[in-house]
């Protein structure tokens, strides 16, 4: 192999690796308290995986759809994930108010629901409705954030 081939191999190489760091993973917290704290820390919504051990549809959504590289960046970026087996803590399933397998729901750092998927969605239609929840938590922060405005506005009135 000529010098020119693998500095061109290397080169690809390099760019492949580089994709795959810039897409980030999904780093699932390893308890629903430290992910709920850590969202309230860095102010971000909740992606919360609620799956069972037998649920193939469970495992088909983390093959096929945690796996691809725009959910695991969105996932990485802007999400704080949670993954629970509610056949393992009781109180996860009555909590969310789980009626199938898999449920993702998409919550503000103080736990209050946004938004709800019920069941296997392929990884083009889970990338969208993360960008609902996200627009929705958005929403929510302007929200928040116009009513602190009119209360200013309120105290300076007085």
């Amino acid at each position: 192999m000529n010098a020119a081939r693998v500095r061109g191999l290397a080169m690809a190489l390099a760019l492949a690796l580089q994709g795959l760091a810039t897409a980030g993973e999904i780093v699932w917290a390893p308890t629903f308290e430290l992910g709920m704290k850590k969202a309230k820390a860095k102010n971000l919504p909740v992606m919360v995986d609620l799956y069972t051990d037998w649920c193939g549809w469970c495992k088909r959504l983390d093959q096929d759809v945690y796996t691809n590289r725009e959910v695991k960046a969105l996932a990485a970026s802007d999400f704080v994930s949670i993954k629970l087996n509610p056949e393992k803590d009781k109180r996860n399933g009555k909590l969310f108010k789980v009626t199938g397998y898999p449920t993702i729901i998409f919550t503000d750092p103080s736990g209050k629901e946004l938004h709800r998927i019920v069941g296997y969605l392929p990884a083009e239609r889970f990338l969208g409705e993360m960008k609902k929840a996200l627009d929705l938590f958005k929403e929510q922060l302007k929200a928040k954030e116009a009513e602190k405005g009119a209360k200013a506005e309120d105290k300076k009135a007085e």
